[in-house]
């Protein structure tokens, strides 16, 4: 097995086209590909619940079987396994001391199916630098469920060989080359979301997994990984003037500001205090389209129904609507921002490479559970002193 990391970005065709001719890119070996690749899963979709990927690659009269684990978490690193196989179906022989393992009973095997398949068109260069490897891929073409389908427009970054850090200096440097949103979305994530038919609307929190046994840090970068998923998941709704989608971006960025309140003995660097400042400024932006809509549905719009005719009310409404959607307008500006292109990319670099990890190397050898019982106990003492010092609370 190897480690796959990699950044994903969404771009528009457009800036695909003019990151192609970038200096960066420049005097490069280019290669051109068109890949063909067919993703199986049972019925009930057994792999994506268990968060792994099974695929099957075409380029040209090659096929390669790769499965991933962590390819439907938006993962900055993910195990992955290749193997060339012939045909176009998997070979489940060379699936062992895999993640898709443990899954593999006989009832699986019969029920493995194609689900859903990509065609992409994409133009790749090695970027070399201080013996550093990144492969710059350019990806343009469709995933296909049945008769649907959705194109995809990617930038994608994956460090082949240096320094986690160099990854992200490019993805700056591309970035100011187009404009170019940080995709906590995997392409096969994207087939499961055809497949369902859902469409683009406000997201909640997703369930966070932490091993036992696993070091404080790590349990750290998950628990933010998970809940960066979560606010960049609401953009497109936050787009549309979804109400619950700007509710839901709200939440997730008080729930990471939460989570550096937690862990606020593994941080405490300047670093950290960038990023909280700039969570901050998105959690202001959205502020006012929320609580006037949450206003004019629980207070005005009842005002109306029980006296339509009471002098000033349609006026009142008109005003408040007004308000409202230019408040709407204030937050769908904030998300199309490159303040806010910044804030995701940044926030997690900081995660990854963060000055915070360096600091903390004392509680990368702490598990999770001593690091959990610590901060109960203290609170649970801080609870008692409070209550001696007020009996009647």
């Amino acid at each position: 097995m190897r480690k796959e990391i990699e950044l994903k970005f969404e771009v528009t065709p457009q800036d695909l086209r003019k990151l192609r001719g970038a200096r960066v890119l420049r005097r490069k070996p280019l290669k051109e590909e068109d890949l063909v690749s067919v993703y199986f899963d049972t019925p009930k979709h057994k792999l994506a619940r268990n968060d792994v990927t099974l695929r099957v690659r075409h380029n040209g009269a090659k096929c390669l079987q790769t499965i991933k684990s962590g390819g439907l978490a938006g993962s900055f690193r993910r195990g992955e396994w290749e193997h060339e196989t012939k045909g176009d179906v998997p070979n489940l022989r060379k699936a062992r001391d895999t993640a898709l393992a443990p899954l593999l009973t006989k009832k699986l095997k019969r029920g493995l199916k194609p689900v859903f398949e990509t065609h992409i068109h994409r133009t790749s260069v090695p970027v070399r630098k201080n013996g550093t490897l990144i492969e710059v891929a350019l990806d343009e073409g469709r995933v296909r469920a049945g008769r649907r389908s959705a194109p995809i427009s990617e930038l994608e970054l994956e460090l082949k060989r240096g320094k986690t850090g160099d990854i992200f200096k490019l993805a700056h440097e591309m970035g100011k080359l187009a404009p170019a949103t940080l995709s906590l979305k995997s392409k096969s994530e994207r087939g499961y979301d055809l497949i369902e038919n859902k469409p683009a609307k406000a997201v909640g929190a997703e369930k966070i997994r932490l091993q036992r046994g696993m070091n404080t840090a790590d349990a750290f970068r998950i628990i933010g990984r998970s809940i960066l998923r979560h606010i960049a998941g609401n953009e497109t709704a936050v787009r549309r003037s979804d109400s619950e989608g700007v509710h839901q971006m709200r939440v997730g960025l008080r729930r990471l500001r939460a989570a550096i309140s937690l862990f606020a003995k593994l941080l405490g660097d300047q670093e950290t205090e960038r990023v909280k400042a700039e969570l901050k400024w998105l959690t202001g932006e959205l502020a006012p389209a929320r609580d006037l809509d949450v206003y004019m549905r629980n207070e005005i719009e009842p005002l109306r129904r029980d006296a339509p005719t009471r002098r000033g009310m349609k006026e009142l409404a008109g005003a408040l609507t007004l308000r409202r959607d230019a408040a709407f307008g204030k937050a769908s500006a904030a998300v199309e921002s490159r303040r806010y292109r910044s804030l995701l990319l940044d926030t997690l670099q900081w995660l990854e490479t963060g000055d915070w990890a360096k600091h903390a190397r004392y509680y990368k050898q702490w598990p999770i559970e001593r690091f959990a019982r610590g901060y109960f106990r203290a609170a649970y003492q801080d609870d008692n002193e409070e209550s001696e010092k007020d009996p009647g609370a």
